[in-house]
C-alpha cells in the first residue's frame, strides 16, 4: 500500500488537486467582483456554496469529503471578502 506522502506526488493527485484549485480561484474571483459574462465563475461559487456536483466531482479521486471543501471555502470567503460572511 502508498503512503500519503507518495499518493500526494503522483500526477493524477497533482492533476485533481489542481482541478479543484481553478474551481476554488473562479468561486472567489466572482465573489470579489460578481462579473462574469460566460457563467463559469458564478456556476463555481454556487457549486461551492451547496458542495454540488462539481465539487463532489472534484473530492472524490483526491479523497476530500466536500463537506469539509465547503468549509474551507466559507471560511476563505469571509476572509477574503467579509461583506459576503452572512452568505456565507
Amino acid at each position: 500500500m502508498k503512503s500519503i506522502n507518495q499518493v500526494l506526488a503522483t500526477p493524477y493527485f497533482s492533476l485533481w488537486a489542481a482541478a479543484l484549485q481553478l474551481l476554488f480561484e473562479d468561486a472567489l474571483e466572482y465573489a470579489r467582483r460578481s462579473d462574469d459574462r460566460a457563467g463559469e465563475r458564478s456556476a463555481a461559487y454556487l457549486d461551492l456554496l451547496r458542495a454540488g456536483p462539481m465539487t463532489r466531482r472534484l473530492c472524490r479521486p483526491v479523497g476530500l469529503d466536500p463537506r469539509d471543501v465547503l468549509a474551507i471555502f466559507r471560511r476563505r470567503l469571509r476572509e477574503e471578502v467579509p461583506q459576503l460572511a452572512e452568505a456565507a
